[in-house]
């Protein structure tokens, strides 16, 4: 289940084949921790709050390795709304906050229950309206997976990449090339992910210069936005 697998990569189609009967409504559940009126606990030890979220940003694009160059816009993306998502005010390690994921035994009992999250199910469950998500989810990730159709081996040091950051957008040093292998036995290419936070709510853009040696050069215009996941996937032909 790391962030960029075949397993995460997949869960689009995985959602559309078994989340889509009418009868079935799933529900997903983040934990935010907040000290004074700030928001501390979204890039959670654990799992942070983006990876709790199923629906993302995500494009799918072909590249003609015999073209040089080209441009590959935000407005080629699209953002999943199937699942609803909620914060609430838990963490995964119990600290000072309910643990997310750990149920009090008194929740069994008829009444009694404080865990944050148990409100939110049950309107869910009555078909009631949900609480909305934190506005001040600031945190994202981005991820670039590039698969040669052909088979060909993609090698990570042939691969460079630039990100140039917009004005509100703000990236760890040590995230701007962290990468890793694809499934070795199909040898389904390389993934590149990174993370960061926005200055400004809503969609902002950055700009990523993705050049494999010899080969192309391509720029990608990559939406985020605080809360959520973005996800390119380049089919090399």
């Amino acid at each position: 289940m790391s962030y960029g697998s075949r397993t995460i990569e997949n869960l689009d189609s995985i959602f559309s084949q078994n989340f889509r009967p009418i009868n079935f409504r799933p529900l997903a559940i983040g934990g935010v921790h907040k000290i004074k009126n700030k928001l501390i606990g979204e890039n959670d030890t654990v799992v942070p709050v983006y990876s709790s979220r199923p629906d993302h940003y995500f494009s799918n694009n072909e590249i003609n390795v015999n073209v040089n160059s080209g441009f590959i816009p935000a407005s080629s993306f699209t953002k999943s709304s199937r699942i609803p998502f909620v914060t609430v005010a838990a963490t995964h390690l119990k600290l000072d906050l309910p643990g997310i994921a750990t149920i009090p035994e008194k929740c069994l009992q008829k009444s009694g229950c404080d865990h944050p999250s148990l409100p939110v199910i049950i309107d869910h469950l009555k078909g009631r309206s949900i609480a909305t998500v934190s506005e001040e989810l600031d945190h994202f990730r981005s991820s670039i997976h590039l698969n040669n159709v052909s088979g060909d081996k993609i090698d990570k040091k042939d691969v460079k990449i630039e990100i140039v950051e917009s004005p509100h957008v703000s990236i760890p040093v040590s995230q701007k090339l962290k990468c890793y292998k694809g499934d070795a036995k199909r040898k389904e290419g390389l993934a590149f992910s990174f993370h960061g936070h926005t200055k400004k709510s809503g969609v902002q853009k950055i700009r990523v210069i993705l050049t494999l040696k010899n080969k192309f050069q391509r720029e990608l215009e990559i939406p985020v936005e605080g809360g959520h996941s973005t996800i390119i996937r380049l089919s090399l032909n």
